[in-house]
C-alpha cells in the first residue's frame, strides 16, 4: 500500500462513503449495561467475523465494553453518531480483517479506542479527530485518510507501515511504527526522549512537539518540511529533510560527513554533534544560537546564523563576499575557505585559532581571535583602536584598514606582504619578511621589528613615549612621507634600518614629549642605516619655539637632530624683560613642581608670546601705585592750597576787591561801584559794613568741606605699562583768622583710587587717610602759603599673568609725608586782579614689603621701596569780583552775593621723581631682580579755573577745575574740587 498512495487515498474515499461489510451490527444503547454481550444494546447481537461491520449510531451516553470475544474480528468500525462527550471503547482486543478493513469516525464527536487493536491486514482510517490509545499490533499497515487528526498513544508493534494520505497523524517514537509515507502531516509529540528508526517519505510535513527529544535515524526522503515547536529534534543530514521551522532546538548528530541543503528558520537553536562534518548550504534565517559540540560545521555567512558556541571546528566556505555578524565563542577553531571575502563583525571570544585557506578573512582586533594561520589574505579593518596579541603565520598577505590604530604585539611570522591602507599599524612585536607598504595618509609605528623592507608614503612614528622601530630590510621615505620623532631630555625615537635608508624628501616633525623637563643642548640620532641616501625636504620644529632650537645633521650612516636651548635673557627685547628672564635662567636648574611646569610652558612659546609672558611676569606695574600715590598726595594738598586761596578771596569779596595793601583797607568792603572803572585809589575810612556781611575780625573761625575727583591716564612707554586711574575723596577742615593777615588751620580727608593697567595687566585700589596743617599770611598785595601733611595708604592689587591664566593678589601699606611752600602777588588793574604765583612742594612716599598669593610659582615677594617728588610751579592768576546780588534777591531773601571767577596757568618742573624701580624675587625660589617703571616728564603745565561765591550770613561756595599736562611719560589728569565754608 505505501507504494501506491494514490490508490490508497482513493480507497479511503470509497470507505468513507458508507459501510462495506457484508453484515452490519448497530449499537443503539439502552441495555442494562454497556457490555457488547447485552442484547439490549444492539439491533442484533454482533458476530465476530471477517465480514462484520460494527456501527455506533446513538445519542445515548455509554462506554461500550467489548466482552464478546478476544479478539473480536470485524471488517469495519464506524461511528455515525454518539453522545456529545464522545465514544470510548474499552474491553477485549478487536481485530481488523476482511477485504477492506476500515475505521471510520463520521460523527462530530471524539473517539478513543482503548482496546488493543490487531491489524491483520492493512487498515484505513477516515473521518474526524480520533485516538487509538490501545496497543496496535499485527502485520498490517495503517493508512490515515482523514479530514481530522488520528492520534496514536500506545506502545504499538504493528509492522505493516504507515501511510498518511490526508489529515494529520499524531504520535511519538513509540506509537508510530515502521516506515511512514507522509502525504499530509505527521506530528511527533514527544514527552519522553525517543528514537524513530523508520523512513519517512512523501511530500507531507513533519512536526516535532513535546518537551522531550526525538531522534530520527532513518534515511528519510520526505520533502514537505519540518517544524520543531518544542523540545529537540535530532538527526543528521540524511534524516532531517526539507526546510526546518525551528522554534526550539535542532541537533545534527553527524557521524559521517553530510550536507543539509534545506533552509532553517525560526527562533530556535542549531546544535552540531557527531564526529562527521555537517555542511549547511541553505539560506538559513534562524535567529537562535548555534553550538558545535563535536565534529565540523561548515557553511557560509548565509547558512551559519546567530551566535556560535564552537568547541571543535567551524568552516566558513565563502564562495561570494559575505558578513557574519554573530559572536563566535568556545575553544574550537575557525577556518575560512572559498574565494570570497568573509567579514566578521561580532565581538568574538573563540580561542581555538583561525586558519585562512582561501579568499579573504576580514575583521578587527575584536572579531579575529587566537593565532591565525594565513595562507591567503587577512584584513584588519580597525575603526577604533585595538590590539591583536596573538601570532599570524603562513604565506598569506596582511592588510590594515580603518581609521583606528591596530597594535600587533605578537611575534608574527607570515611571509606575505603587509599593506597599511588607512589608520595606524603599531608593531610592538614583529612581522614577517614580506614588503611593507604604507599609503599616503596612513601610519606605521611601534617599537618592534619589521622583518622586510618598508616603502613609506605616509607617517612613520616609533611609539612608546620614545622608542626604536627596527627594519630588517631597506627603508624608502617618499616625498609625501612624514617622520614623527618624539624626544625627551635624555632620548629620542629612532628608526634602525639594517639595509639602506633612501630619503626622497618628505618631512621630519619633532614632538617634545615632556615640555616641563630641563632640556639642555643635546644631539639625538633619529635614523641610522647601513647607508643614508638623500635628505628630508622639511624639518618642522615645534611651531615658532623661541627657547628651543632644533636642526638636522646628515651623516653617511645616520641622521641626527641637534637640540640647543637658548637662555631666556638672550630673548628679552627690553631691560625689564631681560631682568625677569635672567632671574628665570638662574632658577631653572633646580626648578621642580609648579615652577618647572611654568618654565616648560615658556619653552614652547614663540618669540612674541615669550616676550609678552615676560611682561606678564614682571612686577613693574607696581610702580604705577607709587605714581598714583604721589599724585593723590598732591591732589589733597592742592585742595588745601585752594582753601588758602579761598581765604584770601573771601577777604577780597568781603572787602570788595584786591590788589592794594590790606592795612590801608578799612574793615568794610567797597561798594559795587568801586569794582569797576579805572585803577582804584585807597578809599576813605568808613565804619559801615556792606549789607548782609559780618565784620571780618580776629578770631573768626570757619569750617569747610570739599569733595575732589581726578580722572587721569598715563600711556604705556617702553617697558612700563600705562594705566588709567580715578580718585574720589572728601576733605574736612577748619581755620581761624589771627589778626588781620594770618590764617591757620588743619584738614583731614579720605580718598579712594581705582587703577586699571593697560593690556589687561591688572588693576588695584588705594585707600588713603590724609592729614595736613596749613597757614597763609597776606599783607598788602602779596601772600605766603605753607602746609605740612601726612598720609596712610592701603594698597590692594591684582596682577594678571595672562599666559598662565593666573592672578597674583597682594595687599600692603604705605606712608606719605608732604611739605608745601608757595606765594604770590596781586595787581589791581581796573578791578581785575592779576598776579604771579609760585610754589615748591615735596612729597616722600614709603611702601612696605609684601608677598603675592594666588599665582603659584609666579607669585612675587616685593621689597619695600621709597619714592620722592620735589616739584616747582610758576605761573599767573587772573580774577575779578562781581556783585551778583540782583540775580538772587528776587528769588531768595539774600542781602548780598559776590562772585569771584579766577583763571590760573602754571609751569611745572620736577626735580626728584625719576623712573621708579621694583625689586622683587619669585616667592618659590631664586634671588632678587629689579625692574623699572616709567621715567616721568620733567616739565608740564597746570591750567585751572576757580569760582568763589560769597553769600551773606558768611556762607561761601567754592568750585575748582584743573587740567594737568605732564610732559614725557607723566599722566594727563583732570581734577575737580567743590566745597562749602561756613564762618562763625
Amino acid at each position: 500500500m505505501p507504494s501506491f498512495p494514490c490508490l490508497a487515498f482513493a480507497l479511503a474515499l470509497v470507505l468513507a462513503a458508507g459501510p462495506l461489510s457484508a453484515v452490519d451490527f448497530t449499537w443503539q444503547g439502552g441495555g442494562a449495561d454497556d457490555n457488547w454481550s447485552t442484547a439490549g444494546n444492539w439491533d442484533a447481537p454482533p458476530v465476530s467475523a471477517a465480514d462484520t461491520g460494527i456501527i455506533f449510531d446513538t445519542a445515548l451516553a455509554a462506554t461500550p465494553n467489548q466482552d464478546v470475544g478476544s479478539p473480536f474480528v470485524l471488517n469495519s468500525l464506524t461511528v455515525t453518531a454518539f453522545e456529545a462527550a464522545g465514544l470510548t471503547l474499552t474491553g477485549n482486543q478487536i481485530q481488523f480483517a476482511g477485504a477492506t478493513p476500515a475505521f471510520r469516525n463520521n460523527a462530530a464527536v471524539p473517539v478513543d479506542i482503548q482496546t488493543a487493536v490487531d491489524l491483520s491486514v492493512d487498515t484505513v482510517y477516515t473521518g474526524g479527530d480520533s485516538t487509538i490509545s490501545g496497543i496496535i499490533s499485527g502485520g498490517g499497515g495503517l493508512t490515515v485518510a482523514a479530514a481530522g487528526t488520528l492520534t496514536l498513544t500506545g506502545a504499538n508493534t504493528y509492522s505493516g507501515g504507515t501511510t498518511v494520505a490526508a489529515g494529520t497523524l499524531t504520535g511519538n517514537a513509540t506509537s508510530l511504527q515502521g516506515d511512514i509515507t507522509n502525504l499530509a502531516a505527521v506530528i511527533f509529540n514527544q514527552n519522553v526522549d525517543g528514537t524513530y528508526a523508520g523512513v519517512i517519505s512523501g511530500a507531507g510535513t513533519l512536526e516535532k512537539t513535546g518537551l522531550a527529544g526525538l531522534t530520527l535515524s532513518g534515511a528519510n526522503t520526505y520533502s514537505g518540511g519540518t517544524t520543531v515547536t518544542a523540545g529537540f529534534l535530532e538527526g543528521d543530514a540524511a534524516s532531517l529533510q526539507g526546510g526546518i521551522l525551528n522554534n526550539a532546538t535542532v541537533i545534527f548528530n553527524q557521524a559521517a560527513d553530510g550536507t543539509y541543503a534545506g533552509a532553517m528558520s525560526g527562533t530556535g537553536m542549531l546544535v552540531k554533534t557527531g564526529a562527521g562534518k555537517l555542511t549547511l548550504t541553505g539560506a538559513n534565517t534562524y535567529s537562535g544560537d548555534t553550538a558545535v559540540a563535536a565534529g565540523i560545521l561548515e557553511g557560509d555567512s548565509t547558512s551559519l546564523q546567530g551566535n556560535i558556541a564552537n568547541d571543535t571546528a567551524v568552516i566558513f566556505n565563502q564562495a561570494a563576499d559575505g558578513t557574519y555578524a554573530g559572536v563566535l565563542g568556545g575553544v574550537g577553531t575557525l577556518e575560512k575557505t572559498g574565494a570570497g571575502k568573509l567579514t566578521l563583525t561580532g565581538a568574538n571570544v573563540y580561542t581555538g585559532g583561525t586558519t585562512v585557506t582561501e579568499g579573504t578573512l576580514q575583521g578587527s582586533a575584536t572579531s579575529l581571535q587566537g593565532d591565525i594561520l594565513n595562507n591567503a589574505a587577512v584584513v584588519f579593518n580597525q575603526a577604533v583602536d585595538g590590539t591583536y596579541a596573538n601570532v599570524i603565520s603562513g604565506t598569506g598577505t596582511f592588510v590594515k584598514m580603518g581609521a583606528g590604530t591596530l597594535t600587533l604585539s605578537g611575534a608574527n611570522t607570515y611571509l606575505g606582504t603587509t599593506g597599511v591602507i588607512a589608520g595606524e599599524l603599531q608593531i610592538n612585536g614583529s612581522i614577517g619578511a614580506g614588503l611593507t607598504s604604507v599609503a599616503d595618509g596612513a601610519a606605521i609605528s611601534g617599537t618592534g621589528t619589521i622583518g622586510g623592507s618598508v616603502n613609506n608614503s605616509g607617517i612613520i612614528a616609533p611609539a612608546g613615549s620614545v622608542g626604536t622601530l627596527s627594519i630588517s630590510g631597506d627603508y624608502d621615505h617618499a616625498a609625501t612621507a612624514i617622520y614623527l620623532v618624539e624626544f625627551t631630555p635624555t632620548a629620542s625615537d629612532l628608526i634602525d634600518v639594517a639595509g639602506n635608508a633612501n630619503i626622497a624628501g618628505g618631512e621630519v616633525a619633532p614632538i617634545i614629549i615632556d615640555p616641563i623637563e630641563n632640556y639642555e643642548s643635546k644631539t639625538y640620532t633619529i635614523l641610522q642605516a647601513a647607508a643614508v641616501v638623500g635628505t628630508f625636504d622639511t624639518f618642522s620644529a615645534p611651531p615658532s619655539t623661541a627657547v628651543l632650537s632644533l636642526e638636522l645633521e646628515y651623516l653617511p650612516d645616520r641622521v641626527d637632530m641637534v637640540f640647543a636651548r637658548n637662555s631666556y635673557a638672550s630673548l628679552g627685547a627690553t631691560p625689564n624683560q631681560r631682568s625677569v628672564a635672567a632671574a628665570l635662567d638662574s632658577i631653572r636648574p633646580g626648578a621642580t613642581g609648579d615652577l618647572l611646569a611654568v618654565l616648560g610652558t615658556l619653552d614652547l612659546l614663540d618669540l612674541p608670546a615669550l616676550r609678552a609672558a615676560l611682561d606678564d611676569i614682571s612686577p613693574a606695574s607696581y610702580d604705577a601705585t607709587s605714581t598714583v600715590s604721589l599724585n593723590t598726595a598732591k591732589l589733597f594738598s592742592g585742595g588745601v592750597v585752594g582753601r588758602m586761596g579761598q581765604v584770601r578771596s573771601t577777604m577780597q569779596l568781603a572787602r570788595g576787591g584786591g590788589g592794594t595793601p590790606f592795612d590801608q583797607l578799612p574793615r568794610v568792603a567797597f561798594p559795587a561801584a568801586a569794582m569797576t572803572g579805572p585803577p582804584m585809589a585807597p578809599p576813605e575810612p568808613t565804619t559801615q559794613m556792606p549789607r548782609g556781611f559780618s565784620e571780618v575780625r580776629e578770631g573768626r573761625f570757619g569750617i569747610w568741606v570739599r569733595q575732589f575727583n581726578t580722572w587721569a591716564k598715563q600711556d604705556s612707554r617702553g617697558d612700563a605699562v600705562g594705566f588709567d586711574f580715578n580718585t574720589h575723596g572728601v576733605m574736612l577742615g577748619g581755620d581761624v583768622l589771627v589778626g588781620d593777615n594770618f590764617v591757620a588751620g588743619g584738614a583731614i580727608g579720605y580718598s579712594k583710587t581705582g587703577i586699571t593697567l593697560d593690556r589687561g595687566v591688572g588693576d588695584g585700589d588705594i585707600e588713603a587717610i590724609h592729614a595736613l596743617a596749613y597757614a597763609t599770611f597776606f599783607k598788602d598785595s602779596w601772600y605766603i602759603d605753607g602746609a605740612l601733611g601726612f598720609g596712610y595708604n592701603s594698597y590692594d592689587n591684582t596682577r594678571n599673568i595672562k599666559f598662565l591664566g593666573r592672578k597674583a593678589d597682594s595687599e600692603h601699606d604705605g606712608q606719605e609725608y608732604l611739605a608745601y611752600f608757595g606765594g604770590g602777588y596781586d595787581f589791581n588793574l581796573g578791578g581785575w586782579i592779576l598776579g604771579p604765583i609760585g610754589s615748591l612742594q615735596y612729597v616722600y612716599l614709603k611702601e612696605d614689603a609684601f608677598t603675592e598669593s594666588g599665582a603659584g610659582a609666579m607669585s612675587m615677594s616685593v621689597d619695600s621701596r621709597d619714592s620722592s617728588s620735589l616739584q616747582s610751579a610758576l605761573g599767573l592768576r587772573f580774577a575779578k569780583v562781581f556783585d551778583v546780588t540782583s540775580l538772587f534777591a528776587e528769588v531768595f531773601d539774600i542781602d548780598s552775593v559776590k562772585l569771584m571767577p579766577e583763571l590760573r596757568a602754571e609751569w611745572l618742573h620736577e626735580f626728584l621723581q625719576g623712573a621708579g624701580s621694583v625689586t622683587s624675587r619669585f616667592a618659590a625660589a631664586g634671588g632678587s631682580f629689579t625692574v623699572q617703571g616709567q621715567e616721568p616728564g620733567r616739565d608740564g603745565a597746570a591750567l585751572g579755573a576757580r569760582l568763589n561765591m560769597a553769600f551773606a550770613k558768611n556762607v561761601y561756595v567754592y568750585v575748582n577745575y584743573e587740567l594737568l599736562l605732564q610732559g614725557g611719560a607723566g599722566p594727563t589728569a583732570h581734577s575737580l574740587w567743590a566745597g562749602l565754608r561756613v564762618e562763625f
